[in-house]
């Protein structure tokens, strides 16, 4: 009888260390856990991450630039040469997406002007001129401009200050040739110029509204009116 009191309570003293170890554990599990939800990040932060092959090349980089007294966000994916093909940025002012060829120079690009009021679409020849441009004038219109490689406009298709429609042809160095446009009437007018700016035919309409074309000599005076 004895033996088994002392059997038993040797089995009663195994159950109690078993429970104070399991208690133990779950004591540390819960304050593991309790730490862990503590310290869990809400997300990736990082002044610079990038993106590699299985080479180890760097393909994509997402990052910060400073920009005056500011930063600004940028993201840019690479060839493997290291030279940037597309890249997305933005500062105080406006964002702006990119894409380049594969020696990094500029060839497209969609950004906004400094006020924020309208938007613009610029493709661009490779030593850096802007070839054309889609855009927005001062009063809120929409402008598209075809420029040559060294950047010089040759066409403008818009609107003017009226809002009415106009065509303009230009020889690169900032003279007008052709101007297809209206009058303060809202009537059509077609004028060519010589190199210097110089009006040299005008057709519009008359003062009894009719047709009229108007020839000018080099310096801009009518030489003749017809009909």
């Amino acid at each position: 009888m004895q033996h088994e009191l002392n059997e038993l309570r040797k089995q009663v003293r195994t159950l109690q260390r078993m429970l104070f170890g399991l208690l133990g554990l779950a004591t540390l599990a819960g304050l593991l856990a309790a730490t862990t939800l503590q310290s869990q990040p809400k997300g990736i932060q990082a002044t610079q991450l990038e993106i590699v092959d299985p080479q180890g090349n760097v393909m994509v980089v997402l990052g910060t630039m400073k920009d005056g007294e500011s930063h600004h966000g940028y993201i840019k994916t690479l060839n493997d040469q290291g030279k940037s093909l597309i890249r997305l940025e933005g500062n105080a002012r406006m964002g702006m997406i990119q894409t380049q060829n594969n020696r990094g120079r500029a060839l497209a690009r969609i950004t906004a002007d400094p006020t924020g009021t309208w938007g613009s679409i610029k493709t661009l020849h490779a030593s850096g001129p802007t070839m054309v441009t889609l855009s927005g004038s001062v009063n809120g219109d929409g402008i598209f401009r075809v420029n040559n490689a060294k950047g010089g406009n040759l066409v403008e298709l818009g609107a003017d200050f009226a809002g009415d429609g106009f065509i303009v042809t230009e020889n690169g160095k900032g003279a007008v040739l052709v101007a297809l446009s209206s009058t303060e009437n809202g009537e059509g007018v077609v004028v060519t110029k010589n190199e210097k700016g110089a009006r040299l035919v005008r057709i519009a309409v008359s003062d009894d509204g009719s047709g009229e074309i108007k020839v000018h000599d080099k310096k801009g005076d009518v030489i003749s009116t017809s009909p």
